[in-house]
């Protein structure tokens, strides 16, 4: 009850302030959960803990504006994997099809989109967007599921509002091999640390050239 009147306030500054927009915080999210993490030194289990925690967050934003997930793929696991982190309450709809899901949120039909981090396709399609390009803004699960929980699988959660740091994160990049002229892929990989290119999220080095698909709060290690 009192982190609603808290939602309330923070709502009604954040309209008399143009910025109520501005209410999905992964990197904010993730520092209070680590927080919350290491102060669990009992025997109660960390994933539930986590579930717990974002169920409160996650039923709180639609105070702050629309908000809806949407899961594109088939991998076992991936509406769980997107469950856990986002709630039971909030509205969450599937599509087989990464990259409709990730039209979706171009479309302003979603928020969020949950891809599996596996779907090479969807960031080859995100590197080719260039700066009209949805972000990578989280990997999941950010702890591992409880045992005998089911299925769950590495995914994605992609969005048009831009990553912010949380001090520990790891950054996606499309690399290329521009010395024959010509763009050819390389390949994507994920480096440690908070890397953003400039405007159009590019990194040169030499005559490779980097295209920054997002930075996510690295995983729970306890």
């Amino acid at each position: 009850m009192r982190r609603v009147e808290l939602v309330d306030e923070i709502t009604a500054a954040k309209t008399e302030a143009g910025t109520l927009h501005r209410f999905l915080r992964p990197g904010r999210e993730a520092v209070i959960l680590r927080r919350i993490l290491v102060r669990n030194r009992g025997v109660f289990p960390p994933a539930a803990l986590v579930r717990m925690w974002r169920e409160m967050v996650c039923a709180l934003l639609p105070l702050q504006g629309t908000f809806s997930v949407v899961v594109g793929g088939s991998e076992p696991g991936l509406r769980d994997t997107a469950r856990d982190f986002y709630g039971s309450a909030t509205l969450m709809s599937e599509t087989n099809d990464a990259i409709a899901a990730m039209r979706r949120v171009k479309e302003g039909r979603d928020r969020l989109a949950v891809v599996p981090a596996a779907d090479r396709d969807a960031l080859r399609l995100l590197a080719g967007e260039g700066t009209d390009a949805l972000h990578i803004v989280a990997l999941l699960p950010f702890v591992p599921p409880a045992p005998g929980s089911g299925s769950r699988c590495e995914a994605f959660v992609l969005s048009a509002t831009a990553p912010e740091p949380s001090g520990d994160d790891r950054t996606v990049i499309v690399v290329f091999d521009e010395s024959d002229g010509a763009h050819t892929d390389v390949r994507i990989t994920t480096v440690d640390g908070w890397h953003q290119g400039d405007d159009e999220r590019r990194i040169t080095m030499d005559s490779l050239t980097g295209m920054v698909l997002g930075s996510y709060p690295a995983p729970f290690q306890d």
